[in-house]
């Protein structure tokens, strides 16, 4: 089980090998992150998302009483380049006000390209954090929080969660989607089975060879942003010397557990936290939130339009419900 509240963190250990002296861990936290989506925003708005919106129509139908007895106050925490935006309008939910909160300019910016804001006045933008809109979102009922690959981004996860609790009132919902699943059913034998099953019908495997993943487009372009992401890093002194990518991801992605690759670092057990996951969640929540949806799905992995792996992932789902690399969750305040 994740350990809460515990003094001792991985990303400590991130910042006493990597970070400039002359910064604060906050500091060296945020500018990692600034710099990250600088380069890669963009990359965000052409994910593959078929099951995803999957997982979400299935979820709809299971919450489909709460989200349609009256028009719902949207809070979209993380809101990115607008995924759950365009969710909530693909499955008709209506809505009195759309409060959008992004602390990423960038991700702001890439959500403002498509998005009409003369023609849903009931949108409004907020470039902030969660906790700078706490005292208002306190005195509103009827909310629907959510959250779509935002959590596993977070670090002080414990004061998170209870800017979570502050903001919801009885019959509020907090849907959490697009969560890696950390939880003990995903286990070492499934992700064998996924790392196997990739390695026959992916690139993943010859993307490994240093030879060879040049030759591929999206390789050479992720080396330039790496490079990009460590020049900004470095130049403004916020790093004491090169950050290798899988660092950096870990630093993003930090609530990513069930690929294994922190273990790459041989950070000391005392100084890593372990990782969240839809059981440590409802933990922390307490006695007075029910969880009324879980599923989870990509057995196989992330399938990017591979017919293969998106065949297998879907099959998958047919037998084993739980033991999939990602999840989508629904919590009521009683």
């Amino acid at each position: 089980m994740y350990k809460f509240n515990n003094k001792l963190k991985r990303i400590d250990w991130f910042y006493k090998k990597y970070a400039s002296t002359s910064i604060s861990l906050e500091d060296f936290v945020l500018k990692v992150n600034e710099s990250y989506y600088k380069y890669s925003a963009g990359l965000y708005a052409y994910r593959y998302t078929k099951d995803i919106e999957k997982c979400y129509s299935k979820m709809f139908s299971i919450i489909n009483t709460e989200m349609n007895s009256e028009n719902k106050h949207i809070v979209d925490i993380g809101g990115g380049t607008g995924f759950e935006y365009k969710i909530f309008k693909e499955h008709g939910v209506k809505y009195s006000e759309y409060d959008f909160i992004e602390p990423s300019s960038h991700m702001i910016n890439e959500f403002k390209s498509y998005l009409d804001l003369n023609e849903d006045k009931k949108v409004s933008l907020h470039n902030c954090h969660l906790s700078e809109r706490v005292p208002e979102l306190m005195l509103m009922n009827n909310k629907v929080l959510i959250m779509n690959s935002a959590l596993h981004h977070i670090i002080f996860i414990e004061d998170f969660l209870n800017n979570i609790k502050s903001s919801m009132n009885s019959k509020d919902l907090f849907i959490l989607g697009h969560e890696p699943n950390n939880n003990n059913k995903y286990n070492a034998v499934m992700r064998l089975i996924q790392i196997i099953t990739r390695a026959i019908f992916t690139s993943a495997l010859l993307k490994r060879i240093p030879v060879i993943k040049n030759l591929f487009k999206n390789e050479a372009i992720n080396t330039k942003r790496w490079k990009n992401i460590n020049q900004d890093l470095i130049s403004a002194n916020i790093s004491s010397r090169e950050i290798p990518p899988i660092a950096i991801r870990r630093i993003i992605d930090y609530g990513v557990g069930h690929k294994n690759d922190i273990q790459k670092f041989l950070i000391p057990k005392d100084s890593n936290e372990g990782f969240i996951g839809v059981s440590d969640v409802s933990f922390f929540l307490g006695d007075d939130y029910k969880l009324k949806f879980y599923s989870t799905y990509r057995h196989f992995g992330d399938s990017n339009g591979n017919f293969v792996i998106e065949f297998l992932n879907k099959a998958a789902l047919i037998f084993t419900k739980h033991f999939g690399t990602n999840y989508v969750a629904v919590w009521e305040k009683k």
